[in-house]
């Protein structure tokens, strides 16, 4: 049959292919939403046991960083340690190690500091504070 002059009618509407690479773009960014998610979830988790040590730390380093008559300097190689285990819902079980050091030969200052390992691989964080006699 021939052309008889009029026009093609328009259907509205989509076609299948259109369909398609719509849905496939939709799941392209609902995939890499997801995993946003997944990394904001873990790095808020692990934000969370960071501000959990630091706070037991600085609890111990309170506590516990009192002065004491000690020789050796802040830049000698051995500090005098003290080892607290404190247990923690969130952490189990985290390790809190105080040294002690001199800041100066004949000055009645010393810098204490508290260091807490906690998770697994060890993760650790210090505090640390200027005590006088």
């Amino acid at each position: 049959m021939e052309n008889s002059g009029e026009k093609p009618v328009m259907k509205k509407g989509f076609t299948v292919v259109e369909l398609m690479i719509t849905l496939f773009v939709a799941s392209l960014f609902i995939i890499s939403g997801y995993q946003l998610y997944q990394v904001v979830v873990f790095r808020g988790s692990d934000a969370r046991k960071l501000s959990e040590a630091s706070t037991l730390a600085y609890e111990v380093l309170r506590s516990e960083g009192t002065y004491q008559e000690i020789s050796q300097l802040c830049f000698g190689s051995s500090h005098p340690e003290q080892t607290i285990t404190r247990t923690n819902a969130l952490l189990g079980t985290v390790n809190i190690t105080l040294k002690r050091c001199r800041v100066q030969p004949n000055v009645g200052v010393m810098r204490v500091t508290a260091t807490a390992k906690y998770d697994n691989p060890a993760k650790e964080v210090s505090h640390a504070v200027y005590v006088s006699q």
